[in-house]
């Protein structure tokens, strides 16, 4: 691609669906843009990130230095392209902008940075950058929406008491959005068919609340949470009911990389899940116990299955291993259920149920590290690997997820790697704990609702 011109790139494509195994290829044409006429149009970015394989040398090279002074926040990987450590150029440039730098190299030659400053604002604008400006201000002061939230199920309260996931993703979103000027409601699949004449936009997150909007020709966004998908395959009815609510909306969305891939449908768009900084405040305690949590198994229609979907038992063994205390917190529903099947003998697991929202803060704030060995997620980042994070506590899992966790503590599901990885953090437990939070603070449920009002505003132009 050159970074100087528009142009049009031929892109292979490779995807692992993951638990599936599924791999397919295909070429994409797409327009590649200037790197600075980009940043032009889209102006008020606050964080970038790089990661293209030896492309960022150019790309370092072609971005104008006041457009480079516009983004307070930057990270991202080097990799050895021409020669031992080429990245300390770059460094030495950013450095030399007003940037304060944050480096890790890795023996196979890549490094890991992080770069901030202070947001320059006296840009000079061309005449068509002034216009992206002004559409922007025109846009800015429309006014505010109706927004109907459907809630999922009755028997689980919007905020959740103690469990319930997507519960907890639709209260950060009507917190977030109320804050913004716009009216929210919570309502039932059936009361919502009632009233939707009275709202510009409804969002709902179940397939089936979906399909019922579907048949009273009702225009509804989708967030797609079920993470089934991946258990039970394209042929199965989660499937097909979910993919049919996606192909039924306006316009769709799913917290996880992974869920587009699968997909693989036009109408659908990326938002990933957040957290709250400020009630998930930094606080640990590196001496106390490691911290398991979720809710276990898989449902179906055959009822619930004991998989260890969330990898309690290899995180157990590992504790036993190290001879460490370690702590499983979740919801009674499932997990008494699981260890029913799964019995522990190790003296020094606690097993917590039900643990409401304060409660499960509290704890994090009391452990030293999260493990977090998932299988199947729809949501990547997950709402608990971004609230451990929030606190500070660093994280051993089975997912990158864009450089959520660290890449020294991505693990398989197996004892002996979670003992490698707790013993890598062990080693040096501030580094691990300082990278914790600053991924949860470049992942705040404001930043998420800010692309949600981006996703509004599609949804509204397509209507």
């Amino acid at each position: 691609m050159n970074l100087y011109e528009l142009s049009t790139v031929s892109i292979v494509k490779k995807v692992d669906t993951g638990q599936l195994g599924e791999v397919y290829a295909g070429t994409v044409l797409t327009d590649g843009w200037n790197i600075n006429d980009l940043l032009m149009r889209i102006m008020d970015i606050n964080f970038m990130k790089i990661d293209c394989e030896g492309g960022e040398y150019p790309l370092f090279e072609t971005i104008e230095d006041r457009l480079l002074c516009s983004i307070p926040k930057i990270s991202g990987e080097f990799h050895n392209i021409g020669g031992v450590r080429p990245w300390v150029k770059i460094i030495d440039k950013l450095k030399n902008l007003g940037f304060e730098t944050w480096i890790e190299e890795y023996t196979n030659n890549t490094a890991r940075f992080f770069a901030w400053r202070e947001k320059e604002k006296s840009l000079i604008l061309s005449d068509e950058s002034k216009k992206v400006i002004e559409e922007k201000v025109k846009n800015f002061k429309k006014k505010n929406l109706k927004i109907l939230q459907v809630q999922p199920v009755s028997w689980v309260d919007i905020p959740p008491k103690n469990h319930g996931a997507v519960e907890l993703v639709i209260f950060e979103y009507k917190k977030e959005l109320e804050k913004r000027g716009h009216v929210v409601d919570v309502m039932l699949v059936d009361e919502a068919i009632k009233n939707y004449k009275d709202y510009d936009i409804i969002q709902t997150h179940m397939a089936d609340g979906a399909l019922k909007l579907s048949e009273e020709k009702i225009p509804y966004l989708f967030m797609m949470h079920d993470h089934h998908i991946f258990v039970y395959g394209k042929n199965s009815k989660c499937f097909i009911n979910n993919n049919a609510a996606i192909e039924g909306s306006v316009l769709s969305m799913v917290p996880g990389q992974n869920c587009m891939e699968f997909f693989n449908h036009p109408k659908l768009h990326l938002l990933q899940h957040g957290v709250d900084t400020e009630f998930y405040s930094l606080k640990y305690n590196k001496n106390g116990p490691l911290l398991i949590l979720g809710q276990n198994g898989i449902g179906g229609s055959d009822g619930y299955n004991p998989f260890d979907r969330k990898g309690f038992l290899p995180s157990i063994a590992a504790a036993e291993i190290l001879d460490l205390p370690i702590i499983c917190a979740g919801p009674s529903i499932n997990n008494k259920l699981f260890f029913e099947v799964h019995p522990q003998s190790y003296k020094k697991l606690e097993i917590i149920y039900d643990l409401n929202r304060e409660e499960l803060r509290d704890l994090y704030q009391k452990c030293s590290i999260a493990i977090m060995p998932s299988s199947v997620e729809a949501g990547w980042p997950n709402l608990t690997t971004l609230e451990a994070m929030s606190v500070g506590l660093p994280v051993i899992g089975t997912f990158n997820g864009d450089g959520i966790i660290h890449l020294d503590l991505v693990v398989k599901r197996n004892k002996n790697q979670i003992v490698d990885a707790m013993e890598k953090v062990f080693s040096n437990y501030e580094h691990y704990s300082d990278y914790s939070r600053l991924v949860a603070e470049q992942n705040t449920w404001e930043k998420v609702v800010d692309e949600l009002e981006k996703m509004y505003e599609k949804a509204l132009e397509l209507l």
